[in-house]
């Protein structure tokens, strides 16, 4: 009987091993389950529950059926099959659940991936574009409006500097060169106009510098012609006046004139020529040119010297007494630059008490020409042949020995010739 006992409590000790080895997988299985599959939904909650109740209910039917070891082993067999067919069961529950509801923050991360991944390609598509020198319909058609705007107003210069410029950025388009013609047309109508109105007014300089802006806007032939032709005529007439002053002898008037249209013209040919000419013609005056480096007390330069009843300019008086051995003398550095000098010559002023007066012209230091006056004489005009020469003396003698007794002379007009 005893030894029934002891054989009956080892086999109970032995099943109640197991079963807690048995009891510790199972519940390990169900924390692995319920850490996988984190409640996809309410139904899966209400499973683990299940799973959890029949834990509980496997432990008190092992507490109550120890008193049969085969009872044990009838229980522990159809509650370890009843966990394996829930385990199961949870497990195929979930995996659909997953599929058919899956996590919602899950699908808003995909969601807002898909998003950003679109507008960065759009981004990078937009970019590809403008790299390529692409245009987009609104862009053209902003452009366009734009232009048509300005033309509207009759800005034709502005509209055609939109479209030139969008041309430049993005190439040619057959809507801009369209635009581009359209412009330009009406904008050399309306140049061509208003030149008219000028030229009719004999305003050729203001319808030459209208035309010169033009063809800074747009390149056309007819309108480079209308240029030339305007210039041609305001040239002549230019040169015309010019040669009326010539006949004058106003030099300066004849200068001034064709130095004002070269400022309007520049590098006409025509026109230099006609400068030329003045130059050759126009007086070298020795003292607009040249001062005297020595000269006596009372020598004086003057635009007014009035000789014989007429008014000379252009030249000096001084007295002839002898303040020197020769007289008064006047020194000139003429640099061997010129090849003649012509002049006039007179008494100012001359006390009837005294003689002749006499003027001498030396070239570095040899006598070049002399010439004597009664006080009664006309003023007299001369040339003389300065040809390398460099020291120019001017020397006037009346034979006085002090001011007091001397008179006033001039020496008027004295112009030079260059090589």
């Amino acid at each position: 009987m005893n030894d029934h006992k002891n054989e009956e409590h080892e086999v109970v000790e032995g099943f109640r091993k197991v079963k807690k080895d048995e009891e510790h997988q199972v519940i390990e299985s169900i924390n692995m389950t319920n850490t996988t599959f984190v409640q996809p939904n309410n139904r899966c909650s209400k499973q683990n529950n299940t799973i959890s109740n029949l834990a509980n209910n496997y432990n008190t039917q092992f507490l109550h059926s120890k008193k049969s070891y085969k009872g044990y082993i009838i229980v522990s067999a159809i509650s370890i099959s009843l966990c394996c067919v829930v385990f199961a069961l949870i497990n195929g529950l979930s995996n659909r659940s997953l599929k058919n509801n899956p996590n919602s923050n899950s699908m808003a991360d995909v969601s807002v991936s898909e998003e950003v991944s679109s507008k960065q390609n759009n981004v990078n598509s937009e970019s590809d574009a403008n790299s390529d020198g692409k245009l987009s319909e609104a862009e053209r058609t902003r452009i366009l409006n734009d232009a048509q705007s300005k033309a509207s107003a009759e800005d034709f210069v502005s509209a055609i500097e939109i479209i030139v410029n969008a041309q430049k950025e993005y190439g040619e388009d057959p809507s801009f060169s369209n635009s581009y013609n359209e412009f330009s047309a009406s904008y050399k109508k309306q140049v061509l106009t208003d030149t008219d109105e000028l030229i009719n007014k004999d305003d050729y300089v203001g319808a030459i510098q209208m035309l010169s802006d033009a063809l800074l806007v747009i390149d056309d032939a007819e309108l480079l012609a209308k240029k030339e032709s305007c210039e041609s005529t305001y040239v002549s007439s230019v040169i015309d006046q010019a040669e009326e002053l010539l006949a004058t002898k106003d030099y300066d008037g004849a200068d001034a004139i064709v130095d004002s249209a070269l400022l309007k013209i520049l590098d006409n040919s025509e026109l230099k020529k006609e400068k030329d000419k003045i130059s050759k013609l126009k007086p070298v005056y020795l003292l607009d040119e040249i001062s005297p480096y020595q000269r006596p007390y009372y020598y004086e330069y003057s635009d007014k010297i009035s000789m014989g009843g007429n008014n000379y300019s252009h030249g000096f008086t001084c007295m002839g007494y002898k303040d020197s051995p020769s007289g008064h003398e006047m020194y000139f550095n003429l640099n061997a630059e010129y090849s003649e000098m012509s002049f006039i010559i007179g008494i100012v002023n001359r006390n009837e008490s005294k003689g002749d007066v006499t003027f001498s012209f030396f070239s570095d230091g040899e006598l070049i020409d002399e010439y004597t006056m009664e006080s009664s004489d006309l003023p007299e005009k001369h040339k003389i042949d300065v040809k390398g020469c460099k020291q120019l003396k001017i020397v006037v003698y009346d034979g006085c020995m002090v001011a007091a007794y001397s008179g006033t002379y001039g020496v008027a007009e004295i112009v030079l010739t260059s090589k």
